[in-house]
């Protein structure tokens, strides 16, 4: 609840949000004014995102506050003005219809035009070996030769980025929390902003990675990943600090740069737990066990990342994130169902191992489900598991139940194949595809 005393001269506004990280705006505002505020403060420190919307309405303002990511709405304007909870999609609709809505941030006004997405949809992807990737078309490789290629591209890479790519597709606000090596770090930053992607960088030294896909007219592809800088036990302890406390769903994704400690997820999901939050975790080897035995809220690996941590049989040279799965493995559904459990044993919260086009596994405490996809035209498998870290974090993030979000997850990563591009996926596709694999599963919501 927030109220407002009414007073002589222009009142003072102050929303709190209580439970979990409380953070507190405070705005000089004249209500019967459409301008924005003359003064914030936001004490919960920097990173701090807020917005206000006004309108005047006859002799009355509406007014619409969005703190920590909790949307309010006015009820009434007299003496006292009470604020309840209301309905985000309302809100928006709301919103679009408004004349000449004014949008303040930190910096003031920046903007007539309100926000495009529900404010409420904020996921914070801490993905510590952040890399350029660099696509380059190729008649055919022939090892050993000197031969010349076809167009390339660069876009801002590592698992993060792809995460947040379809978050942001499905009106999502990521952010994503990284290292950035002093060399190449500003090229870096460029890529995310091409993309609209926000980007905090916990600076080192060294240079970006680049992450090299030679695609063949075959529709082959090889993957050629560079280890990333050298970071200390110090640099992952300024990463962790990075994380914001009023944000609810966090992702810690991706391989780990040389030096990382090989606990780190579990690292992360202590501090996110700690802060009441709920943390999914998408890694491979040690960081992955460990994230497990840390009781991650969600782990999502592929069932040859699952399987290899728990035989302890992956080799140093094989990137386990980008195995290719064979879905027409006859043996593939109890191999993932095994892992899955193998992983819930070691104490994480809840296991989704994915196996590619056939399905995923899914087990948490009292409930183990087969939850095969549909058939879809695929063009490129790579990014659909982090699709699926993504769908599902934003569902949550909505409400949803594990299962419904899980399943969520799973139509992103379905709309992502689709698409040529890691990450990037259609929300209008992503609402049928749900609706299809509701159908499919017929399982209970959970």
């Amino acid at each position: 609840m927030i109220s407002q005393p009414w007073g002589s001269g222009p009142p003072e506004w102050t929303a709190t949000v209580e439970g979990g990280a409380a953070r507190r705006l405070t705005a000089a505002v004249d209500a019967t004014d459409v301008r924005a505020p003359t003064s914030s403060t936001c004490p919960s420190g920097p990173g701090t995102d807020y917005r206000l919307l006004f309108r005047r309405a006859d002799d009355t303002a509406t007014v619409t506050i969005n703190v920590g990511g909790c949307w309010f709405s006015t009820l009434s304007i007299g003496r006292t003005t009470a604020v309840e909870l209301a309905d985000s999609r309302a809100i928006m609709a709301d919103i679009a219809a408004r004349p000449r809505p004014a949008y303040c941030g930190p910096g003031g006004v920046t903007s007539l035009t309100p926000p495009s997405r529900n404010q409420e949809n904020a996921v914070l992807i801490v993905c510590p070996n952040l890399a350029v990737d660099h696509t380059i078309s190729i008649p055919s490789v022939h090892l050993g030769a000197v031969q010349r290629t076809g167009r390339a591209s660069s876009v801002a890479g590592g698992k993060g980025a792809n995460v947040a790519r379809a978050a942001l597709a499905l009106g999502g606000r990521p952010r994503v929390l990284g290292f950035t090596p002093q060399q190449g770090a500003a090229y870096l930053r460029e890529l995310f902003s091409a993309e609209g992607m926000s980007l905090i960088g916990i600076e080192v030294a060294g240079a970006v990675r680049t992450c090299t896909a030679l695609v063949e007219e075959s529709g082959r592809v090889s993957l050629l990943n560079e280890p990333g800088p050298d970071v200390t036990d110090a640099d992952w302890q300024r990463l962790l600090e990075g994380v914001d406390p009023a944000e609810r769903a966090v992702i810690g994704t991706g391989s780990l740069p040389p030096g990382a400690p090989a606990d780190g997820y579990a690292r992360l999901v202590a501090v996110v737990h700690t802060l009441g939050g709920e943390c999914s975790v998408d890694t491979s080897g040690p960081a992955l066990r460990a994230a497990a035995a840390d009781g991650a809220d969600l782990l999502c690996p592929n069932v040859f990342e699952a399987t290899s941590v728990l035989s302890g049989s992956i080799g140093s040279s094989i990137d386990a994130e980008e195995v290719e799965v064979d879905e027409r493995d006859p043996a593939i559904t109890e191999r993932a169902m095994d892992a899955a459990g193998g992983l819930l044993a070691l104490g994480a919260g809840r296991v989704a191992v994915t196996a590619g086009a056939a399905g995923v596994a899914f087990v948490a405490p009292g409930a183990s489900l087969w939850l095969p996809t549909v058939p879809v035209k695929g063009r490129n498998p790579i990014g659909a598991g982090d699709s699926l870290l993504a769908g599902a974090a934003l569902a949550r993030e909505r409400g949803a139940g594990w299962v419904d979000a899980v399943r969520f997850g799973m139509a992103t990563a379905a709309s992502s194949v689709e698409n040529s591009g890691a990450g990037v996926v259609d929300a209008v596709r992503v609402a049928e595809l749900q609706a299809q694999l509701r159908a499919a599963h017929r399982v209970p919501s959970a």
